[in-house]
Parts: C-alpha cells; sequence; structure tokens
C-alpha cells in the first residue's frame, strides 16, 4: 500500500507519474470483471424477514367454552338421569373431550360416574358391533 505520493517510472514510455494513496483504489483486473457473472435470483439466499412484534390481543373466551356454558345451563334443568344420557349424546356428536368439559361444569361426581359408566358401556358396543372389538 503507498503511504505517499511515490514516483514510478515507466521505462517504456520514459514518463513519471505521480500517484498519491488518494487515488489508488484496488480495482478487479479486467479478465475477472468480464468473467464475473451475477448470481440468478434462484440462487441466492432468501433473505430473512423478521415480523415486527404485535401486541398480544386481549384474552378472548374460545367459543367451545362458551358452547360449554351453554350446555350446562340447559343440563341443570333435567334431572340427573336425563344429563346422563344427554351428556353420551354430546360425547357422540361433539366430541368426548367437549363433553367431558361440560360434565366437569356440572361440579355433580354422580353424575361424572354416571357419564363414565355410561359412556364405557356405549362405547364397547358400538366398538363390537363395528368389528373393531372382540366382545368378551
Amino acid at each position: 500500500m503507498i503511504k505517499d505520493t511515490e514516483k514510478i517510472n515507466n521505462k517504456e514510455l520514459g514518463q513519471e507519474k505521480e500517484i498519491s494513496p488518494e487515488v489508488v483504489t484496488p480495482e478487479m483486473p479486467e479478465k475477472e470483471r468480464e468473467e464475473a457473472v451475477e448470481v440468478p435470483e434462484a440462487k441466492r439466499r432468501p433473505e430473512v424477514e423478521i415480523p415486527e412484534e404485535k401486541p398480544a390481543p386481549a384474552p378472548v373466551t374460545p367459543p367451545a367454552e362458551e358452547e360449554v356454558k351453554k350446555q350446562v345451563e340447559n343440563l341443570k334443568t333435567l334431572d340427573k338421569e336425563h344429563q346422563v344420557k344427554v351428556l353420551t349424546d354430546l360425547a357422540f356428536q361433539k366430541g368426548i373431550s367437549f363433553a367431558v368439559k361440560v360434565a366437569r361444569s356440572l361440579d355433580s361426581d354422580y353424575v361424572l360416574d354416571e357419564f363414565h359408566s355410561s359412556l364405557v358401556d356405549k362405547l364397547y358396543k358400538e366398538l363390537v358391533e363395528s368389528g373393531k372389538l372382540k366382545q368378551l
């Protein structure tokens, strides 16, 4: 690297040139410049987008919880035997987890226990009838 202005003798031309550090810049040789190829878009690394942080949304009661509350209110008007029957039907219509949430929300250990027994009996019968289980 050139620190001070230097004189370079060009023997072929018989001239002297002054080169200052401000003028000297590294350049790619012309042959390499011609061979340099731009990387196609498909081969470039994808740019990583940094997602903007969004404020956390306010907690909203999921529709399932609202549906559970509605079912609980409807079931509380029925006697315990009908509650068990409706819960068993709910398990086959809307899923076991939904029916269990409703049963637990009734705060009745008796209904929860009878629902479990009813569900096991009905599920067992259906699995035997469909051939997925062998009858014992």
